[in-house]
């Protein structure tokens, strides 16, 4: 891959990375919100939806939480609820915010519950934590790897454009002759992650 190089750094070296961070932490709260839910909407989770604070400094709607969303394995279909924390470089996520969580999650009756950050996280978290070693799960994503998540889920790094879909144009019957076929498609292309429906009209008349 060629990247734009300044000063010797690609925008994936340090200082790119320190830009992406940026960009995260300066997104208003409830828009930083919808860009995780449309993630987790990418990544397979259904039913992602908003359920908790508009500010980054408000109290959570739901207690503790600001994301619900629902998993698949197999037949059974998991509650899941997501903590999010907007931080800077140098604001941790300590075992304390895990512990807190995995409460909610006990209190509120969900399967797995997710943190995430758009900081780093305590060490110290991922040796009491362990591989899935206490229930209910608290799953962790730092910033980096949030980042990596964004860029390669996607376009515009897992962000849901919001554009509104153009219907295709329907081809006047008078520009073909009776039993003409008309094609086209709806939809973005596969690499998007998005669905392609190709359509076949007939003129009968």
């Amino acid at each position: 891959m060629t990247t734009t190089k300044k000063n010797g750094i690609g925008r994936f070296g340090a200082k790119g990375r320190a830009a992406e961070h940026e960009d995260l932490v300066a997104l208003p709260f409830a828009d930083f919100a919808r860009r995780v839910a449309d993630l987790l909407s990418r990544m397979g989770y259904e039913d992602v939806r908003l359920v908790g604070r508009a500010t980054g400094g408000g109290r959570n709607g739901e207690g503790g939480y600001d994301l619900l969303c629902f998993i698949r394995q197999g037949a059974v279909r998991r509650k899941v609820i997501v903590l999010l924390k907007q931080f800077g470089r140098n604001a941790w996520v300590y075992q304390r915010m895990v512990d807190e969580l995995r409460g909610v999650a006990l209190r509120d009756g969900a399967d797995e519950a997710i943190l995430i950050t758009s900081g780093p996280i305590s060490p110290v978290v991922e040796i009491c934590e362990g591989p899935g070693r206490i229930l209910p799960r608290v799953r962790r994503i730092d910033g980096e790897r949030l980042r990596r998540l964004l860029a390669a889920n996607g376009p515009q790094s897992g962000v849901s454009t919001n554009s509104p879909t153009v219907p295709p144009r329907i081809p006047s019957p008078a520009s073909g002759g009776r039993g003409s076929r008309y094609r086209w498609s709806l939809g973005g292309a596969a690499a998007s992650g998005e669905t392609s429906v190709t359509v076949t009209l007939t003129v009968r008349s």
